[in-house]
């Protein structure tokens, strides 16, 4: 069975790695409508299960898919505010 969790990661780090993916043309908004579709479907992710509970839990309202190496690589939330960053994980339970 899949568990879907939310990962805290350096909030610091995650700006960086950000930074690097949109430099690279690697990193995807849910602004841009038919990327972020296509990048959501084919990862599988529930994208706004996930934001529901990252901003519940962490009041991270920001959302990017970001291609890149691990950990970099994912599905990511993050509040500028309080600087709470969390990553989506599915793992075997």
């Amino acid at each position: 069975m899949k568990i879907a969790r939310l990962v805290e990661v350096d909030y610091q780090e995650f700006l960086k790695a950000l930074r690097t993916a949109k430099a690279a043309g690697a990193a995807i908004s849910p602004d841009e409508k038919a990327a972020w579709a296509k990048e959501v479907a084919a990862r599988a992710v529930k994208a706004e299960a996930f934001r529901l509970m990252a901003r519940d839990r962490f009041g991270a309202e920001e959302l990017a898919i970001l291609n890149g190496a691990a950990p970099w690589d994912g599905l990511f939330a993050w509040n500028p505010e309080s600087h709470a960053c969390v990553r989506f994980e599915v793992s075997e339970g």
